[in-house]
């Protein structure tokens, strides 16, 4: 236990892996049986309170972080759902992203226009728009690529520009998916290079693919 402690917290965040070991060293130091269960819930208050106040810094740093760099090509606010403590991310006036965490790793996102009505009961169906259905799903796989909350959050806000930056592989801002007339934008962001866009199609048939 103590190496996958140490292991998250070089691989995610010292602070928070500290926090956590220090509260399983606890546990581990009882004698009494009858006294395990209050320790325990006390030591997992402690643990859900130390993770989300680290969330809310997370979120102050990362909001800070894109406000310096210019304009804020996404923002990040805090909110309570039945699901728990979750983040917001709105991405300029292109889309609002709904995100699970598990203390600070991304767990589950789902991806709506930024002009969808959605409330704190309503944020889990999928959006109206094949545009947003489909990045929910890259956005899903972006988050396990990545394991790590700021890696994921970057790429999320070159999103910015989804209706004015060409594909890198036709060169074209609309491209008719797989013969359907569904006109879709470049929704794919190299996970390497993020600067790079592709159609579905497109990046199926480049080099960037990541197999």
């Amino acid at each position: 236990l103590h190496s996958l402690l140490n292991a998250l917290s070089s691989g995610i965040n010292a602070e928070y892996g500290e926090l956590m070991s220090k509260s399983l060293s606890r546990n581990m130091k009882i004698r009494n049986v009858g006294d395990i269960e209050p320790v325990l819930l006390n030591n997992a208050s402690q643990s859900i309170q130390a993770s989300r106040q680290y969330l809310e810094s997370f979120v102050a740093s990362m909001n800070s972080r894109f406000t310096r760099e210019g304009a804020q090509s996404l923002k990040l606010i805090m909110m309570q759902s039945s699901s728990g403590t979750m983040l917001k991310a709105i991405v300029s006036q292109v889309l609002k992203a709904n995100i699970i965490m598990q203390g600070i790793v991304v767990d589950r996102v789902i991806i709506h226009s930024f002009n969808e009505e959605t409330t704190n009961e309503t944020i889990w169906p999928p959006s109206k728009f094949t545009v947003f259905n489909k990045l929910t799903e890259i956005a899903n796989s972006a988050a396990l690529y990545f394991g790590n909350a700021t890696k994921f959050f970057i790429w999320l806000s070159y999103y910015q520009n989804l209706y004015s930056q060409p594909c890198r592989g036709c060169g074209k801002i609309l491209c008719d998916e797989n013969n359907k007339d569904r006109f879709l934008p470049p929704i794919r962001r190299d996970f390497n290079h993020l600067d790079k866009t592709y159609h579905l199609s497109c990046f199926q048939n480049s080099d960037d693919l990541i197999l």
